[in-house]
């Protein structure tokens, strides 16, 4: 006989499960039947003991070419529960395991090709022991209509402040990623981060080195303008910005600098109508110039940076990065809010503990 997986087995780990005497069946094997069972399941098996399943199936089928349970429902979308339902109250209601293929594998025309709902715990959950798979796989391959975006994955969290759409963690959070993009991210909201800037191949040695540069930072939402004019004649010059500068940016700051030679070059007009005036300098000089604003658009003025934030009562006394501070990682505030995030090891040991608790 296979020697089973043990669901509660860390990743990698293999413990055998040692069956109970199987009971007796009223039905020889093959067996294909068909039958109108109503709104009943055709199939319905209580396991009233604490430790066993509902089904297991076990198949030595070349990867793909049969499932160990395969069953296909044709009723209306919305009317039946699915294909296969699983149910349990304090285990996994679906688990399923393979060496070298899917463990959990739906498709669905209209409606969810996989779902799992749980009260308190992972409405799903995937663990893969690849160092080049992943525990959950999302794909999307269709042409997706214009407005129209089609998710590999989506997440969404609930109304409340701590709640998260999607989250990545890491056990390391200084080794690795705790989220990887390969292509464009756009985010509609505000993105806080230790650090920020740009990470490219290194110009003069693309092929062994990378460059990193940071982004400006600045206490206000701050949009910076440079650039370098000509002064005329009469030594002063006009800028003219882009048309849309004046709705974007109010309360301008002004710097120049002559190039060349010393001039007292100065601002002779400030902004207005979206342009303003260098004068003070000397024919044909060069000058370079640089104008700030602060942002004034729709979103900026509904939503204003706050410099200095109190902690709310669940981060209080706990830090962003605890290990540089030279506190241990549970002082985190993400180790606390990401805590919910139990591997299928960690849940399998906290069921049995509770377990135990109830049986004495």
């Amino acid at each position: 006989m296979r020697q089973k997986r043990d669901p509660g087995a860390a990743a990698g780990e293999r413990r055998s499960v040692q069956p109970r005497s199987p009971l007796s069946c009223n039905f020889s094997l093959p067996c294909q039947q068909t039958a109108d069972a109503g709104f009943s399941p055709l199939l319905q098996l209580t396991n009233t003991g604490e430790d066993g399943g509902g089904i297991t199936v076990t198949t030595n089928a070349d990867a793909g070419a049969f499932p160990g349970i395969g069953a296909y429902c044709g009723g209306m979308t919305g009317n039946v529960m699915g294909a296969v339902t699983g149910y349990s109250p304090n285990f996994d209601a679906v688990f399923g395991w393979s060496t070298n293929h899917s463990g959990v594998r739906g498709m669905s025309t209209n409606y969810h090709g996989v779902f799992g709902h749980s009260d308190n715990n992972n409405g799903m959950a995937g663990v893969s022991d690849c160092t080049f798979a992943s525990g959950v796989y999302g794909e999307n391959l269709s042409v997706s209509p214009t407005g129209q975006f089609s998710y590999g994955v989506a997440g969404r969290g609930g109304e409340g402040p701590q709640c998260v759409g999607v989250c990545g963690d890491l056990l390391n959070y200084n080794v690795g990623y705790g989220a990887y993009f390969n292509g464009q991210v756009h985010i509609t909201s505000i993105v806080n981060t230790a650090r920020s800037g740009f990470h490219i191949d290194h110009p003069l040695e693309p092929e062994s080195k990378y460059l990193n540069h940071s982004s400006v930072e600045s206490s206000d939402l701050k949009n910076m303008y440079d650039g370098v004019v000509t002064l005329n004649p009469q030594g002063s010059a006009w800028v003219e910005l882009p048309s849309w500068f004046g709705l974007l940016n109010r309360d301008f700051r002004y710097q120049l600098t002559p190039i060349g030679s010393y001039a007292p070059v100065y601002i002779a007009q400030e902004i207005a109508d979206n342009k303003f005036q260098i004068g003070g300098g000397k024919s044909g000089q060069r000058v370079s110039w640089l104008v700030t604003g602060i942002r004034r658009d729709v979103w900026a003025e509904k939503n204003p940076m706050s410099v200095e934030e109190d902690k709310d009562s669940f981060d209080r006394g706990k830090l962003l990065h605890p290990l540089e501070a030279g506190q241990p990682k549970e002082m985190g505030i993400s180790y606390s809010r990401i805590r919910g995030l139990e591997t299928m090891a960690q849940h399998q040991e906290r069921l049995e503990r509770e377990r135990k608790s109830r049986t004495g």
